[in-house]
């Protein structure tokens, strides 16, 4: 338990560095595709190279025991359960913030699925399924499904479905389990939500310049994205 406190400790400093890396020198950059390697590339080397060990030999001389090293001996030979007590108390917590944040987001996803599961579904041509709902839902893609109220297909069908099917195109969705898993590790850490929330931010633009070099007017997108988006 203490390992792995440790190497969860390394990978949020990880995280933490090539967040700041991303923000001060790629975030503003519009190369939509790089940016999304390099944020899902810091995600997966934080957890690996944080495995890796350096080990380095060096022969230091014995030191001839003294009675006063003795007693210090005994005094600190009780220390070994105090600190078994700390880290089983620091590793509960850690493991119970981690089953928390699965447990929530086991729930958004079964809030998803009811979703898609009360509308009506129907496939389009290239393999994707349109789910049509009554509520007023904001229009978003999950795996193969595409979920859309019926006023917003009504008003703005076209362009929606086209940002959509990008997203599904750009298999966005496994972006985003990836890094649902990497935020139940890493539930304590700023850096790691931030990093998912700058990953969605570039997947929104990803689908924009998908919609926007199909032909469709860039001012009238824009004027959809802030009424409907």
């Amino acid at each position: 338990m203490y390992d792995l406190m440790i190497y969860s400790l390394k990978v949020g400093v990880c995280l933490a560095v090539f967040y700041l890396f991303f923000k001060l020198l790629l975030s503003r950059e519009t190369f939509h595709r790089f940016n999304r390697i390099v944020v899902l590339g810091a995600m997966f080397l934080s957890f690996v190279l944080t495995l890796c060990v350096i080990t380095v030999y060096r022969e230091i001389p014995v030191l001839p025991e003294t009675p006063d090293e003795e007693s210090a001996a005994t005094v600190f030979d009780a220390l070994p359960l105090h600190r078994s007590l700390a880290n089983f108390r620091d590793g509960a917590a850690f493991l119970l913030g981690a089953a928390a944040t699965l447990l929530w987001t086991l729930c958004s996803l079964i809030g998803v699925l009811r979703l898609i599961r009360g509308g009506r579904r129907e496939r389009l041509e290239d393999g994707a399924v349109l789910v049509r709902t009554e509520r007023p839902v904001t229009p978003f893609s999950w795996g193969r499904y595409i979920v859309m109220s019926e006023r917003d297909l009504a008003e703005n069908g076209g362009a929606i479905l086209l940002h959509e099917r990008a997203h599904l195109r750009l298999r966005h969705s496994l972006d985003l389990i990836v890094t649902d898993v990497a935020g139940c590790l890493q539930w304590f850490n700023p850096a790691m939500w931030l990093l998912r929330r700058e990953l969605r931010a570039i997947h929104e633009y990803e689908a924009d310049e998908a919609v926007l070099d199909s032909g469709v007017d860039a001012r009238s997108y824009q004027m959809l994205l802030r009424g409907v988006l």
